[in-house]
């Protein structure tokens, strides 16, 4: 709904208030533009409640992604951290670091 339109509607509903003996347009049509205007109104709600769903689920996905994407970095980092800061004791130990950092690296680049 556009709601630059909505200042027409509100001059029409001025002229209903305003209305004198005499006037050219009877109070019945007057009536009448109102209901049509509130019916086109109603009618218009179905298609701008479908358009904003439609875009919500593309938006919806952008922000979801963005958000596992933060939170799967701030996992990494704190991987990170907690690993680099360990001394190996072993071969093993070395190998399996290596292997860690190994998959987190080729996760960043691919």
């Amino acid at each position: 709904m556009n709601f630059d339109k909505r200042q027409p509607q509100k001059a029409q509903f001025s002229d209903l208030t305003t209305c004198q003996p005499g006037d050219p347009m009877k109070l019945s049509e007057r009536i009448k533009r109102v209901d049509d205007d509130w019916t086109q109104a109603e009618s218009s709600l179905d298609s701008c409640e479908e358009l904003l769903t439609c875009r919500r689920s593309v938006v919806l996905p952008c922000w979801q992604a963005a958000s596992e994407l933060t939170a799967w970095m701030d996992a990494v980092e704190t991987t990170v951290k907690e690993e680099s800061s360990l001394q190996p004791q072993t071969g093993s130990d070395v190998v399996q670091l290596l292997s860690r950092f190994k998959v987190l690296t080729t996760l960043l680049s691919g």
